[in-house]
Parts: C-alpha cells; sequence; structure tokens
C-alpha cells in the first residue's frame, strides 16, 4: 500500500478538498499504473507496486509518499508487524504512534520489541523508527517518510507564462507548487542546455500538457513587457527588485534572496529530488545548469 499525503488542500473547504483530491488523483493515475485509490482523510490510499512510490513524489499537491502496510487495528496485528518490522534492527528505536489509544500501543508494542530483540528505547535521537498511524478501523505502520513537492494541484488555478532567465528548477516547481500550470518562455540567448532543463521541469508538471515558447527579444526588460501584453499573467526567475518595481504585475519568486541563497536553495532542491533519479541524471542536470555551485 502507498500513501500519498497532501496537507495545505485539508485547509480548504470541503467543496474545494473533494475537487482538488480528485485533481491529485488524477495526476497520480497519469504518473503510475494503479489499481485503485481512495481517499481516506487527506491520505490517498494508492493500490499500486511500490516501485510506484518515488514517482509520486514529484507530483505538486502531495506532501508525503510513504509505503505502509494496512492492517487491523487491534493490538496482536499491530504488534505483530512491528516485530517483523524491527527485526535486525540493532542500537535503539523509537515508536512514533498517533491517534485514539496512543499511549497502550506505544508501551505495550514498545516494550514487547524492546525484549524480543534486546533493543534500547530512544525517543530522542534512535537508530531506528517505526511510525504507526491509528485509524477508526485499521493501522497504517511504516518507517520511511519520503518528502514531496506539497502546495495544491497543477491546474487548480490559472495558467501563467514563466519566463526562465536561469535555467533553475526550483523557481519554476515553486510556481507549479501554487497550483499553476506552465507556459514556459525562454529567450533566444540563454546560457542553459534548453532541451534538458524542459525534460527536468516536464517530471514535476503532472497532468497538464508543458507548453514552451522562445522569443526573439533578447533585453529583459522587453521581453518582460511582451510576455505579459500576450499571456496576461507571468512570473520570471530574475533576482532583481527594479525590474519588480517596473513591473509590479509580474511575480518574482526569487527577489529577496542572495545568490548564495538562491544556489543553496538550487542545490538543496536538485539533490532532494535528482539524485534518486540516478546519479548520471543528476550530474547531467548539473552540468548544464549555470550560476549553481560556483
Amino acid at each position: 500500500m502507498i500513501l500519498a499525503k497532501y496537507s495545505e488542500i485539508i485547509l480548504k473547504s470541503s467543496y474545494v478538498r473533494k475537487h482538488m483530491s480528485h485533481m491529485l488523483q488524477n495526476a497520480i493515475r497519469a504518473t503510475v499504473s494503479a489499481k485503485s485509490i481512495i481517499d481516506v482523510s487527506g491520505i490517498l490510499e494508492v493500490d499500486a507496486p511500490h516501485s510506484a512510490a518515488d514517482r509520486l513524489r514529484y507530483i505538486p499537491g502531495i506532501s508525503k509518499v510513504i509505503v505502509a502496510s494496512k492492517i487491523p487495528r487491534d493490538i496482536e496485528s499491530i504488534a505483530a508487524e512491528c516485530l517483523t518490522r524491527a527485526k535486525g534492527f540493532k542500537g535503539s528505536f523509537a515508536l512514533r504512534v498517533k491517534g485514539s489509544g496512543t499511549t497502550r500501543v506505544a508501551v505495550e508494542v514498545g516494550e514487547l520489541v524492546r525484549t524480543r530483540y534486546g533493543l534500547k528505547v530512544d525517543l530522542e535521537q534512535p537508530d531506528h523508527e517505526i511510525f504507526i498511524d491509528l485509524r477508526e478501523n485499521c493501522a497504517y505502520i511504516y518507517d520511511t517518510i519520503v518528502e514531496g513537492i506539497g502546495g495544491l494541484p497543477i491546474g487548480s488555478q490559472e495558467t501563467i507564462a514563466f519566463i526562465s532567465f536561469t535555467g533553475m528548477l526550483h523557481p519554476a516547481v515553486m510556481m507549479m507548487a501554487r497550483g499553476l500550470a506552465l507556459k514556459v518562455i525562454m529567450p533566444k540567448k540563454h546560457g542553459y542546455d534548453e532541451k534538458k532543463f524542459l525534460e527536468a521541469l516536464g517530471i514535476f508538471h503532472i497532468g497538464k500538457k508543458l507548453e514552451q515558447e522562445t522569443i526573439e527579444e533578447n533585453d529583459n526588460e522587453e521581453l518582460l513587457s511582451l510576455a505579459v501584453a500576450k499571456y496576461k499573467i507571468a512570473a520570471c526567475d530574475l533576482n532583481e527588485p527594479g525590474l519588480l518595481q517596473k513591473h509590479s504585475s509580474i511575480l518574482f519568486p526569487m527577489v529577496g534572496f542572495t545568490s548564495e541563497e538562491l544556489n543553496e536553495n538550487e542545490r538543496e532542491f536538485l539533490t532532494k529530488f535528482f539524485s534518486s533519479q540516478g546519479f548520471y541524471i543528476f550530474l547531467l542536470y548539473l552540468c548544464f545548469l549555470p550560476g549553481v555551485f560556483l
């Protein structure tokens, strides 16, 4: 069982939440082969091969992805599953239990695991963790949580023109996480590999076609003016407060960051979402991206 959790969506009204949940489910179906998807109070139960879990973390709107065992809620079933997962543990462990009845489960199951395998309990910095999510009629048990993009599903808001001057991924994905579908605008002259940039961006732009256009204008201000005139709503990856004052209708998500902070943000983003895709792909992207790690 794969669990895809959403967080920001749950703050919406019931109608909007239901609509966005369906959008997420459609995005999941477009990404992996799932036998079924069921929304259980902010958690999407995805019946798909465990190997599909990593792909779901790239879908905007999904905040966490978990491969879990769904078992009966009784203490015997929970204990049996935890003992299976703890086999081979060395050093210390902790049970992270949430839901009604947490105290009893934590004490009884924790003691059973401790005595069976001779482990120490360490709630601060354990060597191993087992998570137990108690629901009304079942329990989810897992030991790994993978962080996703979070935010809102693509297409839940407007489609905007995103002008990529630098080839950085993080600013564009930030826009997607606000529910915005992108039409990527690129200057005729830029310093990054256009093909690789679009391929990398397409990993996240799920459920909506990623459109693109190259504009002949090379002057930054002129290009911004043309984009707004043509597409009405636009954003870009420049960090120039002066342009923000002149083009108040354009979103500048990078304004306010230093160059060092931008590079660090991009480095962390690439490491988080690309290293697991294969080190070769990760290196390819780093090689064509200007300005990062300089």
